[in-house]
């Protein structure tokens, strides 16, 4: 299943209050969350050879919170190889399939949360994405 196929399994309902109970104070911008979560049904997926993948992160030290890790998997390398799909482009997300172990765990709206989460996490649009992707490429290039 891909995630465009997960998303036809959605609404925004259900993902809203997935996604806002999981991470609270999004709540601010969920007009950004809402617009690209309804931009999804129009884009065409791009085939993709990866899968995304959710692991729980159980922290050992009691300052620090456990957390839903989102990764991509290339299952064409060998091994497959993970990667932060967070530059991924929104045609290429939504062609990735969804891991298996990843689906026997968590609900298609959780899963479609913590996706639109790291889909956004450089922008709501297209052009503010690439103005930040640009912008933390032009910092990685000083360090």
């Amino acid at each position: 299943m891909t995630l465009k196929e997960l998303y036809n399994n959605t609404n925004w309902p259900s993902v809203r209050e997935k996604l806002f109970s999981l991470y609270p104070d999004l709540k601010k911008k969920e007009t950004g969350y809402q617009k690209v979560y309804e931009q999804l049904s129009l884009i065409e997926p791009q085939k993709s050879t990866s899968e995304i993948l959710l692991s729980f992160i159980e922290e050992k030290e009691p300052e620090y919170d456990s957390y839903i890790h989102v990764s991509a998997i290339e299952t064409n390398s060998n091994p497959p190889e993970s990667y932060s799909p967070m530059f991924s482009s929104w045609e290429e997300w939504m062609g990735m399939s969804i891991n298996e172990t990843t689906l026997k765990d968590y609900s298609a709206s959780e899963i479609l949360a913590h996706c639109l989460l790291e889909m956004t996490l450089t922008g709501f649009d297209p052009e503010t994405r690439k103005r930040t992707e640009d912008e933390l490429y032009k910092q990685s290039l000083q360090m």
